[in-house]
């Protein structure tokens, strides 16, 4: 919405209107002071505080000139009246600043330091330092920066963002981007799309000071509430590197299932020995999936594993599991359980509950609870 904030100049002001130019010149305001500012993000429609003295407005000793102060004072009411419209009508429209240290006007430029909160539609940037440029719709923060916007929520060093279309550039940056992203990098650029272009980046999907996974990389592209995409990444498990891989997306936590590889996962066994195992999920349709799963143990040799799993209505399911070994010990072989019910009509139901194994030994030395 175009938003246009009325002048209208009754009469020359004379001495008055030279001070009135005169007061347009940089300003700063006394330090520890904290004010609110209201603006119009499109140009030339900024809306300067009213509650001014009347030294501040520009208006000479009435018993000089009365004439022209009561001029100079009519249209400050004029225009204070179009601002006040302009406030209660476009509040969405509207850039709130507040700062608790210095802060002034330097043409078009605003600064302030200190505590200062930076609020724009849904966007909310806190920092030590700011400086908003008015034409250019840019805001430069420095200094313990803490940048919210929906379940983007951001700690950095450095930013410089267009408030309008909140494209800008972030330094030294961590933090939550979207559901279930948990994000370091040194730079991250953020498109008018709202997408995250990182270098020199982790990602993690563990939240807390010390994840239990992340994958470095030196870039990537991260979209919230989607996917991440990354080239050319190093898997780490507790910060220890364990796979190069040259290509991989994470779907976010809250999209619907996606067809790929799971992320690997090592683990510990007195009898097996080390294992390393890779999962490949396949997302079938919206009532049926499996999982086919690979392990090697460095004291058995490998292992493998498939799952399917369906629920073709709401009364039935079916579930089926399988698991194999070629143990260099002698003791592998194969076992399958097959679980199934579902409703047969007229009042009766079905019911399936299958469990077969190929030896006892096995079972005891690979089926995971079993004593």
């Amino acid at each position: 919405m175009m938003v246009l904030l009325f002048k209208i100049p009754l009469l020359p002001l004379g001495e008055g209107a030279k001070r009135q130019r005169d007061s347009a010149q940089p300003q700063e305001n006394a330090e520890g002071a904290k004010i609110r500012l209201n603006f119009d993000p499109h140009p030339g429609t900024l809306l300067r505080r009213a509650a001014l003295s009347q030294r501040e407005r520009g208006c000479p000793n009435s018993q000089h000139h009365p004439f022209t102060c009561n001029l100079w004072h009519t249209h400050a009411v004029i225009q204070f009246a179009f601002g006040i419209f302009l406030v209660l009508g476009t509040q969405q429209d509207q850039i709130e600043i507040t700062a608790a240290g210095p802060q002034g006007w330097e043409e078009h430029i605003y600064h302030a330091k200190d505590n200062v909160v930076v609020t724009y539609r849904d966007m909310r940037l806190a920092a030590d330092e700011v400086t908003y440029d008015d034409n250019a719709k840019i805001l430069t923060a420095n200094g313990r920066l803490k940048f919210s916007r929906n379940e983007e929520q951001l700690d950095a060093s450095h930013a410089s963002l267009n408030v309008e279309t909140k494209a800008g550039d972030f330094s030294n940056v961590s933090g939550k981007m979207g559901p279930g992203f948990f994000i370091t990098a040194e730079q991250a650029h953020r498109t008018e799309e709202g997408q995250y272009q990182l270098k020199n980046a982790t990602v993690t999907t563990c939240d807390g000071p010390r994840p239990g996974w992340t994958l470095a990389l030196a870039r990537a592209v991260v979209d919230p509430n989607k996917r991440i995409v990354a080239r050319g990444s190093t898997f780490r498990l507790e910060n220890v590197p364990l796979f190069y891989m040259p290509y991989i997306t994470i779907p976010s936590e809250d999209r619907p299932r996606q067809t790929g590889f799971l992320i690997p996962t090592t683990s510990t066994s007195t009898t097996k020995g080390r294992s390393l195992r890779e999962s490949f999920y396949w997302a079938i349709n919206r009532s049926a999936d499996a999982t086919f799963t690979g392990e090697y143990f460095t004291k058995r040799g490998p292992a493998g594993a498939v799952d399917f799993r369906a629920i073709p209505d709401a009364t039935s399911r079916i579930e089926v599991s399988s698991l194999f070994a070629h143990d260099r010990l002698g003791q592998g072989g194969r076992s399958a359980r097959i679980l199934a019910f579902g409703d047969l009509g007229h009042d009766f139901h079905g019911a399936a509950n299958m469990d077969l194994v190929s030896s006892f030994v096995f079972r005891q030395v690979y089926e995971n609870g079993f004593n």
